[in-house]
């Protein structure tokens, strides 16, 4: 009995299938020297985009609180720390404000890779005169025009690709407009025809020039003092100033 449990044990070790590919997963986090040599981040930004990269095409999908625990800094930290590296291109974001939130890195080759498979063996749309929603681009017609390999929102005659817009007509008649003066009114009860509008402009400003003058001083330019005059004003101002 005992020489066949050994029989069965030495079998067992030696069959291959005991000894499969076992990855060990390694207890510290591993920080590219492509992500250490980003100088427009920070350290914090930077271990916090390494995370991000260890998660591989799977994606990050921790909440801020459980990122705050890990890196032992504040929700608010961690919200900023995603600002910077997501305004820095670092990292592809899905669904942000929701409970299904994944972080990709952008760098992972993994997430290249997945990038481009989903792009592969999909139709192009049902015109061939605009790209679909589907589609890599490159592919249609128009953006074999441009150089660069990317798809120009507008063609040349500048509409979008898939409408058909005829050229407006414009039959707007431009006359220089002529300033008229309008007619005087109908004679009023009294039979005395109402004078024209402009002099009616001038009485109005007239009487508001002789009503303005009634309030305040007049301008008037300032003449100094003789020396007689300013000798007279200094003697009764001394005198003032002796009287008892």
């Amino acid at each position: 009995m005992f020489e066949t449990q050994k029989q069965d044990m030495a079998v067992k070790r030696n069959k291959p299938e005991a000894h499969k590919n076992t990855t060990v997963k390694e207890p510290y986090l591993k920080v590219l020297y492509s992500i250490l040599n980003l100088r427009d981040l920070d350290p914090g930004e930077k271990l916090l985009l390494a995370h991000v990269y260890s998660f591989g095409a799977k994606g990050c999908w921790q909440s801020n609180e459980t990122l705050a625990s890990i890196f032992m800094a504040s929700p608010r930290t961690i919200s900023r720390w995603l600002r910077k590296i997501i305004a820095g291109g670092h990292v592809q974001l899905k669904s942000p404000k929701g409970y299904y939130r994944t972080i990709w890195a952008r760098s992972h080759p993994d997430v290249q890779s997945a990038a481009q498979l989903y792009y592969r063996g999909k139709p192009i749309g049902r015109t061939n005169d605009g790209p679909s929603s589907t589609s890599p681009p490159g592919t249609d017609k128009n953006g074999q025009e441009h150089s660069q390999g990317w798809l120009c929102e507008l063609d040349k005659n500048g509409f979008r690709h898939g409408q058909i817009c005829p050229a407006t007509n414009n039959t707007t008649i431009k006359e220089t407009i002529v300033e008229t003066i309008a007619p005087p009114s109908p004679l009023p009860a009294g039979g005395q025809a109402p004078a024209v509008l402009t002099e009616r402009r001038d009485a109005n400003l007239r009487r508001i020039a002789q009503f303005k003058q009634q309030f305040g001083l007049d301008k008037k330019p300032y003449q100094p003092l003789s020396e007689a005059q300013f000798g007279e004003r200094r003697q009764k101002q001394r005198l003032a100033l002796l009287a008892p």
